[in-house]
């Protein structure tokens, strides 16, 4: 009841899938106790079999517009295919950079990089959660990690080195906490702090112990003091923002790209069409000079915060076993990727846009069958 701003719905159903009848929830009388009869207004009853409202009856304009559509009679669209107008191809014919998560998509599902990465639509609904919460994550991090530099005269996570890091992100989610409105961002707040203060112990613990030279460093942007990262083949160019590049003193780096919960096993990389962290380990190496020996995916959200990817054996520290590799291996799989973002980048450019429902979502199945029409036909045909 302290939600809406000016229309609340409340809808009862009254029978389940199987015709059984079902009561009515309580609370529906509770509300009623608390709006006078001028304020109340029954909008009607639908059964389970109809799709739409009947148009007469429809509770608000847009199941008006359904109710319309449902009514016409015409064939289903067809598949989303690859453009075919001039003018579309010469548009994605002149794309001088992409961003190195928008390649991964396309690599995945050229629809989804074509309905997330053009054509935008707007939410119905605010950001969820996790998106908002990411985003406070990295701003804290950073913080945390430039006021440790400024205070320590080093950034490096270590034991001796943890006290004052907790120090700093308590002082960073405090002037957050400060002016959060709501029990509900303080909560959100306070959960985030675990989180990170979790994360830090165990950097200090089990990480290499290096120098987080580079924080939020971008590249490939107008405004960017390095351009972007050229591929092979393509004069498409990468453009992405790096988390973290942890570096020694003889130029060794490891990349670091912050999650939420869901993080890649370098062994799943080709299968899961994983590109970004390996695509900024390149960068790091063709743009800064460095030399990388790890390119980690690093939750942030979830209780096990060991970082995922692939590492080096000669890199210190504690990994997950499948990801330690020795050089040769992890070299290639860079080369791997960047052989991958390369047709990516080709594809994009000729405007092969491919429908590829195995790949679109991380459950598997496509992340958006209206815009799309029937994708697992389109990706049949492609193949």
């Amino acid at each position: 009841m302290s939600r809406p701003e000016e229309v609340l719905f409340l809808s009862v159903r009254s029978a389940d899938e199987e015709g059984d009848p079902l009561q009515p929830s309580a609370f529906i009388d509770d509300v009623r106790t608390l709006l006078t009869d001028e304020l109340w207004e029954r909008r009607g009853r639908r059964l389970l079999s109809e799709v739409t409202w009947p148009a007469a009856s429809a509770p608000t304009p847009h199941e008006l517009r359904r109710a319309q559509a449902a009514a016409e009679d015409r064939p289903d669209p067809p598949p989303l295919g690859s453009p075919q107008s001039d003018e579309v191809l010469t548009l994605l014919a002149a794309r001088e950079t992409e961003a190195a998560r928008g390649l991964e998509t396309f690599a995945g599902c050229g629809v989804r990089w074509l309905v997330e990465g053009l054509l935008r639509p707007r939410r119905t609904e605010p950001d969820p959660e996790p998106m908002r919460r990411g985003s406070i994550a990295h701003a804290v991090l950073e913080q945390t990690l430039r006021r440790l530099r400024e205070r320590e005269g080093s950034a490096r996570l270590t034991p001796d080195s943890l006290p004052a890091a907790l120090a700093e992100l308590e002082a960073a989610i405090g002037e957050l906490r400060h002016a959060a409105a709501g029990t509900r961002s303080r909560a959100v707040l306070r959960e985030l702090e675990v989180d990170l203060r979790r994360l830090l112990r165990h950097e200090a613990e089990c990480g290499a112990g290096l120098e987080p030279a580079r924080l939020e460093w971008s590249f490939g942007g107008a405004d960017d003091e390095h351009g972007p990262l050229r591929l092979p083949g393509t004069t498409l160019g990468v453009a992405g923002r790096v988390d973290r590049i942890d570096v020694d003193a003889s130029g060794r780096a490891v990349v670091r790209d912050y999650k939420g919960r869901t993080v890649s096993a370098g062994a799943r990389w080709a299968a899961d069409r994983k590109l970004q962290a390996a695509l900024y380990a390149v960068a790091a190496r063709e743009l800064l000079g460095l030399e990388p020996v790890g390119a980690l995916y690093q939750p942030v959200g979830h209780r096990d915060v060991r970082p995922r990817g692939l590492v080096r054996d000669d890199v210190p520290g504690r990994y997950v076993n499948g990801d330690v590799v020795d050089a040769e291996t992890f070299d290639a799989a860079l080369d791997e990727a960047r052989g991958t973002a390369a047709r990516a980048a080709a594809d994009l450019h000729a405007g092969r846009i491919r429908a590829c429902p195995d790949a679109c979502s991380p459950m598997g199945g496509c992340a958006y069958p209206a815009i799309c029409r029937g994708s697992e036909a389109a990706a049949e045909e492609a193949a």
